[in-house]
């Protein structure tokens, strides 16, 4: 088992119900993290967040058919959230990526669900670019209700030819008009 910043990686994905024994195994201190990592598919994702970590943040209403059967929100509205505050983003005829005969679709999104959603309420969803490719943008995301982290999401948005279905690159000033949602290295 290798060991990076003291999170196992491989196979093997670490939880952080697992750290006592990720301790023993990589030899580092729990309780000296700040945050608790988790390795997903191949992107390290933060567990920690606060809304501050995130420039762009985007308030939804919890509606009532939002929950399922256990008085929750759904799971898979969680994704409407993180769509909801992604299009904010890219949508934004100021940012310059509307542009005839291209669209941008999704291509991948991992969540991870750290804590439930409930109704009444409302939710805060937290918005950063991690980074820009040829024809893509990298988000990170999270969602906070009442101050707690409640999910993250790292997911890929790509640029394709509308008539094509292929992917084509950004416009050359992508970096500019994204500026202000780029996380901080």
């Amino acid at each position: 088992m290798e060991c990076v910043g003291g999170i196992s990686k491989g196979k093997q994905t670490a939880s952080f119900l697992m750290l006592d024994i990720i301790e023993k195994k990589c030899a580092f201190k729990a309780q000296d993290l700040y945050y608790s990592y988790k390795y997903l598919s191949g992107i390290l994702m933060m567990s920690g967040f606060i809304p501050d970590d995130f420039p762009h943040i985007r308030h939804e209403k919890v509606r009532y058919s939002d929950t399922d059967r256990q008085g929750h929100v759904n799971n898979a509205v969680f994704s409407t959230f993180l769509e909801c505050a992604r299009t904010d983003i890219l949508y934004d005829k100021s940012r310059g990526l509307i542009i005839s005969g291209r669209e941008l679709v999704i291509v991948q999104i991992e969540i991870e669900f750290l804590a439930e959603v409930a109704w009444p309420g409302t939710v805060e969803i937290g918005s950063r670019v991690k980074k820009i490719g040829h024809s893509s943008i990298v988000f990170e995301q999270a969602i906070f209700q009442a101050g707690k982290c409640a999910s993250v999401s790292t997911n890929v948005m790509v640029m394709i030819d509308a008539v094509t279905r292929k992917s084509i690159a950004l416009p050359e000033d992508v970096m500019e008009g994204l500026a202000d949602v780029i996380k901080e290295p």
